[in-house]
């Protein structure tokens, strides 16, 4: 883990400090922590059950109960932390990320700044690349946390029979596949549509700006701009919609899969329950098993989506820490203009054959 913090500590600079490294630490610490936490509690509730299920003891009964009670308030308390330690990491990482766009555009070269693929590549940069980043390296502490609650609940199962965590891993396979595709689809398409965005926002910006207000209503520009704008929109809503048409189907396909071991499991295990083979309690442990595992393998495809797109916009911050940046150095002085002349003057943007001026 601490490997690939070290990877990307250089080109991400001030995002590690050593506050933030530290409270990186707390959190893993207390994710390990909760991985541990949801096994020991469905196995402290199946035995209840099982008890119950046998005739138990006032006293007994009270002692399981209340060490049940006790891991689930240690579960909340240390979870509410994690959630308060996460917050402050996003926003640790949030204002550095900030920092070192700012202070990166405000030495590139201004010749930079005319070409259009820049103007994405510093959209990007303020909307999906510094939020990626922050959430990104805020899951390199999380990476194996999901995995690990995952080998946790399926090794609990072992106990009701060898081959029930088997049969649930199997039908697993393909859920976390699907979306792990799905979710990648998602993210190229936001890299497709970032022009498009940028122009949406232009015209958004340009309608409600007071500057700009006069000049607009003066030429009867409203509509003209707002078509434009419409137009824009429904292009950015044909592909959202012809992404979700395609990631609903395949995801309900997912869900389905998923379903389908979880009722083939239970049935299982109503079956050895009715035989006597297995106490009452296997029951509702398979059940609030498979419950966790589904919680933990949608967390832990959305860690490995989420690693999927920081590597997408890892080569994009680099792209941008890199941009050749103004020289540094004592400027000539010009103590007074006698006469300015200009002779075949004219200016062309970057990429383009035509001269703008």
């Amino acid at each position: 883990m601490f490997d690939q913090i070290n990877k990307y500590k250089a080109s991400f600079g001030r995002l590690f400090e050593a506050k933030t490294l530290k409270v990186m630490l707390e959190i893993a610490l207390l994710t390990i922590l909760l991985s541990f936490l949801g096994p020991i509690k469905n196995m402290i509730y199946t035995e209840v059950v099982n008890k119950l299920s046998l005739g138990i003891t006032v006293k007994l009964g009270i002692i399981m109960f209340a060490s049940y009670i006790v891991v689930q308030v240690i579960e909340e308390c240390v979870s509410y932390f994690q959630i308060y330690l996460n917050t402050v990491l996003q926003l640790k990482l949030g204002q550095s990320a900030s920092h070192e766009i700012n202070n990166k555009l405000a030495k590139v070269k201004l010749n930079s700044l005319e070409m259009y693929e820049i103007h994405d590549l510093v959209s990007r940069a303020n909307q999906t690349i510094k939020s990626s980043i922050v959430s990104s390296l805020n899951l390199i502490i999380a990476l194996y946390t999901p995995l690990a609650t995952i080998v946790l609940q399926l090794a609990s199962l072992v106990w009701v029979a060898w081959y029930v965590p088997i049969l649930i891993a199997v039908f697993n396979v393909p859920y976390i596949f699907i979306l792990v595709k799905s979710n990648h689809r998602r993210y190229e398409l936001e890299r497709k549509i970032t022009k498009e965005k940028r122009v949406e926002k232009y015209f958004v910006e340009l309608l409600s700006d007071r500057y700009a207000a006069k000049d607009i209503r003066t030429y009867d520009l409203v509509n003209f701009f707002f078509s434009k704008m419409i137009d824009v929109k429904e292009k950015i809503t044909l592909e959202y919609k012809r992404l979700c048409q395609k990631n609903t189907f395949q995801r309900t396909i997912a869900t389905v899969t998923q379903s389908m071991a979880m009722a083939m499991a239970l049935l299982l295990t109503g079956y050895l329950v009715i035989k006597k083979k297995t106490p009452i309690g296997a029951f509702v442990l398979v059940y609030n098993t498979g419950r966790n595992l589904q919680s933990a393998v949608s967390s832990f495809v959305g860690t490995i989506s989420t690693w999927d797109q920081f590597g997408i916009n890892f080569a994009d911050w680099n792209r941008l820490m890199n941009l050749e940046e103004e020289p540094e150095g004592d400027e000539d002085c010009i103590d007074k203009i006698h006469e300015i002349e200009m002779k075949n003057v004219e200016f062309r943007y970057p990429q383009r054959s035509e001269s703008a001026v």
